[in-house]
């Protein structure tokens, strides 16, 4: 045990205190806690891009240039100062109400509105003159002018994109309640006999901001909707006021101990994705670290140093145990930073720390399973290139649990979900994927059971290793074959 413990200690140092792991382990998550830190003390999100000013063309073949007196109000500065105030107000008041703002200063939330500005496009409207466009030669050749910089933007509009749909006697009457967009937008192109949809043409500046992209096409559409609502007979104000205020649900979560808080459901999806990312990098380091480590010993021959003082097989746990390490300072470091932000960002109380300890427990076999194989083709060959004819097995573990992920996360309480929690190679990822979701509890009784299956494959695999390992470590030349490798395993 002595023995095991000192090259166990070796193995880590050699690893851990070398100054690329130091960088990557330690000073990387460090730096990017002080820079996250940094930029929210200081308001360096705050940061202004520029603001949109310069000469639009436009071809208005609407009745009573509609479209060009529409657009030449909407943008005129006096206007654009009105509605930043309004929304300045209307987004301050949804701070006040926010459960938040209780745990919020003064100086935050005004820091949180400094923020919001830039985000928002506040202030980001300059001086825009719209040029009109008398017929379609003279907006063929504006083209020539916005590609020389001349123009920012070039817009052809007309009585093609105010066409009302024509709905049959069936749509009339019927009622769509769904929230998937791809069904709405499915409904939506439902209008009847085959007719031209409502479209319009816009031409800009290469260097135009998408932003200031957005807010003109947006513009133009707002003002062709409310033109067709009005057609259609509709109170534009009526419309665009109940389309504001849609109902918004005031959602929460009681908790089993009686506490209600604030629901995230959105980064409450994510989760799943969080703790599984954090397991595998994780555990694939540290097995990355034992082939590459094997690999320099053999070649360099240390290997023959170390065994003339250090059975195979306590070699093999002294490495095992001490890459372990590594990946545990590894999954130590980027789940403290991740609780870090999560505690900056108020979520800490959305993420289940119960289950914290559980995936230390999942990430030992997901190591150990990893590794051992990796310590097992390390022995077998000389040189990186070789491995990689070894590597099918280690590639298939890894690629699985990706492959998994997605039908996990949508129902980890499935039959698949629960015959993959009992696969020794995907065990552990699937298992803190089903943790991490507290609508789908998973029974102690399962957690247990898992638990043992893992480890169960862990002490097949090592056995396995171990043959390998004390055939194939002081063996040089050819590499071996996968027949090569069973026949070892059969013989050893």
């Amino acid at each position: 045990m002595r023995k095991i413990f000192a090259a166990a200690v070796r193995e880590y140092r050699t690893t851990a205190l070398t100054p690329a792991f130091l960088i990557g382990a330690v000073i990387l998550p460090v730096a990017i806690w002080g820079i996250i830190a940094a930029v929210a003390g200081l308001g360096l999100l705050t940061g202004e891009k520029a603001v949109m000013e310069g000469r639009i063309a436009i071809l208005d073949e609407s009745e009573d240039q509609l479209f060009f007196k529409a657009l030449t109000a909407h943008f005129d500065p006096e206007a654009q100062r009105a509605r930043d105030e309004k929304r300045r107000e209307q987004i301050q008041e949804l701070m006040d109400q926010s459960p938040m703002s209780s745990m919020m200063s003064e100086e935050e939330k005004q820091r949180a509105m400094r923020m919001a500005a830039p985000l928002l496009g506040l202030e980001r409207i300059g001086e825009i003159v719209f040029e009109p466009l008398e017929s379609e030669e003279q907006f063929n050749a504006a083209r020539d002018r916005l590609g020389a910089g001349e123009l920012r933007a070039l817009i052809r509009v007309g009585e093609s994109t105010l066409i009302l749909p024509e709905l049959t006697e069936a749509e009339q009457q019927e009622v769509i309640i769904d929230d998937d967009p791809l069904l709405q937008q499915a409904a939506a192109s439902r209008q009847g006999p085959m007719q031209s949809k409502p479209t319009f043409r816009f031409a800009h500046a290469e260097d135009l901001d998408s932003d200031h992209v957005r807010a003109l096409r947006s513009a133009v559409a707002q003002i062709a909707q409310n033109e067709r609502f009005r057609r259609a007979g509709m109170d534009v104000a009526m419309v665009r006021a109940i389309d504001r205020s849609q109902p918004e649900p005031q959602t929460t979560v009681v908790t089993s101990r009686g506490e209600e808080r604030e629901s995230r459901a959105e980064f409450q999806r994510m989760m799943p994705f969080i703790f599984m990312m954090l397991l595998f990098t994780a555990a694939v380091t540290g097995g990355q670290y034992l082939l590459m480590g094997t690999l320099e010993e053999k070649g360099s021959r240390v290997m023959e140093v170390l065994l003339s003082a250090i059975s195979p097989m306590q070699l093999l746990i002294a490495k095992l145990v001490g890459q372990g390490l590594v990946g545990l300072t590894i999954l130590v470091m980027y789940t403290g930073l991740g609780l870090l932000l999560a505690d900056r960002f108020n979520l800490l109380q959305l993420i289940p720390m119960a289950q914290v300890g559980w995936m230390v427990i999942y990430f030992l076999i997901a190591y150990a399973f990893l590794g051992a194989m990796m310590v097992a083709v390390g022995a077998a060959v000389t040189e990186i290139r070789e491995a990689q004819a070894l590597y099918a097995p280690i590639t298939f573990s890894m690629i699985l649990p990706f492959v998994l992920m997605f039908p996990i996360i949508e129902n980890p309480a499935s039959i698949w979900a629960r015959i993959f929690s009992y696969f020794p190679p995907t065990t552990p990822f699937v298992m803190v994927m089903r943790l991490s979701q507290p609508a789908y509890p998973v029974p102690l009784w399962e957690i247990l059971a898992t638990i043992v299956v893992g480890f169960a494959g862990v002490v097949l695999v090592t056995i396995a290793a171990a043959k390998i390992f004390r055939v194939g470590v002081l063996m040089y030349g050819k590499p071996p074959s996968m027949l090569t490798l069973l026949k070892w395993l059969r013989e050893a």
